[in-house]
């Protein structure tokens, strides 16, 4: 995989305490849910992500 990848994450449904959004990867390989609490006064637009090898 290259060092880079764009992904998206679209609003999926509401949990008691939480906003739940789904992972969009175009080619598929990467899933997974986002959530946000709701106590945030706003969600962000933009998301990065870095690995942190394990130790």
């Amino acid at each position: 995989m290259s060092e880079e990848v764009k992904l998206s994450f679209r609003y999926d449904q509401d949990s008691k305490r939480f906003h739940r959004y789904q992972v969009i990867d175009p080619e598929g390989y990467i899933t997974g849910s986002l959530y946000f609490s709701k106590d945030m006064k706003e969600l962000p637009k933009r998301l990065t992500l870095e690995r942190i090898e394990k130790e």
